[in-house]
């Protein structure tokens, strides 16, 4: 399932973009779908010295997804940075977020089969296996995380 910008709970469909939303997240020229981690999100939000490469990859992508969690890990280190959680909620609307309706046991057990990582990485890289089950399709995985990516590629995510 999928919270959308307006607040309504729809099946795989992307978030509609509103104006005022991030400028980053909108206007995405092709038809392709990616998974993208907090630490890729934040950093184009919080403006950090790659976010203009991060910007040209993110909108390679017109539909991208992420488990609710992201929600938390950004408003928690807008918080901690003294951030105004303002830019962070906008750039969140232009995501698809989901939450699985099962436990993702499977898809964890196989990520961990392929190397060890902190718990949120795990649990980002088995939604992006969820999602990509219910697309149909391969997706990427966004990430800056070198370890997490390790792991992405071994799951045969592309990771731009």
């Amino acid at each position: 399932m999928i919270l959308r910008g307006d607040g309504r709970i729809d099946n795989l469909r992307p978030i509609a973009h509103r104006p005022g939303s991030a400028a980053a997240f909108s206007q995405v020229p092709l038809m392709t779908v990616a998974y993208i981690d907090t630490s890729f999100f934040l950093a184009i939000v919080f403006d950090e010295p790659d976010a203009s490469t991060l910007v040209r990859v993110r909108k390679n992508f017109n539909q991208v997804f992420a488990a609710d969690l992201l929600v938390a890990e950004a408003l928690a280190a807008a918080a901690r940075g003294g951030i105004d959680p303002t830019a962070v909620l906008a750039g969140i609307r232009s995501i698809s977020l989901f939450f699985p309706p099962r436990l993702l046991e499977p898809e964890i057990g196989h990520t961990l089969a392929l190397g060890t990582l902190r718990g949120a990485d795990v649990w980002h890289l088995a939604a992006a296996l969820f999602v990509a089950g219910l697309a149909q399709a391969k997706i990427a995985f966004l990430s800056r995380d070198r370890s997490q990516r390790t792991i992405a590629r071994r799951l045969s995510f592309a990771t731009p």
